[in-house]
């Protein structure tokens, strides 16, 4: 039953996690054969935790056979994220997917100088549903310029008050 929690819960965090931006460079991505299997780079914020590995095999074997995807999650530390994030942005290292917010991995300093792909043409045709599940507010706040960079999390909403 625990690995069964786990599991579920690594579902959750692989398809719901705080706000989630997408590299850039992944715009002219080229389309996959149906029978293949993308690995996307994800960089999360913390250290990996005991049963990740388990966790995440489990839910690759879970995305690969619904979605044709395999995680390869990296974990870099609290203390240096921030750092590690520039230089895989500056120096145009390989990545899909990473946390940012306004106190890790700035979201607002990297969405302006177009470290993150525009996901709102994406959002509508791929993320619908997803788009429609999320609270409204929470898109609109995620919004740098008028344009969507990032998945928000829903996370706050218990505590705050709208």
């Amino acid at each position: 039953m625990k690995l069964k929690k786990m599991v579920m819960l690594g579902l959750v965090a692989a398809m719901t996690v705080g706000s989630l931006s997408a590299c850039k460079a992944k715009e002219t991505a080229t389309s996959k054969n149906d029978n293949e299997v993308v690995e996307l780079t994800w960089y999360q914020i913390g250290d990996r935790q005991k049963d990740a590995d388990m966790v995440i095999e489990e839910v690759n074997k879970y995305t690969a056979e619904k979605i044709g995807v395999k995680l390869n999650v990296i974990n870099v530390g609290w203390g240096d994220y921030n750092q590690k994030m520039q230089v895989v942005i500056n120096t145009g290292d390989k990545w899909d997917l990473c946390f940012t917010c306004s106190w890790a991995n700035d979201y607002l300093q990297n969405s302006q100088k177009g470290a993150f792909l525009e996901l709102d043409d994406l959002l509508k045709k791929e993320g619908k549903e997803m788009y429609d599940i999320i609270d409204q507010r929470f898109w609109n706040a995620a919004k740098v310029g008028g344009v969507t960079y990032a998945v928000p999390s829903e996370k706050e909403i218990g505590s705050c008050p709208m």
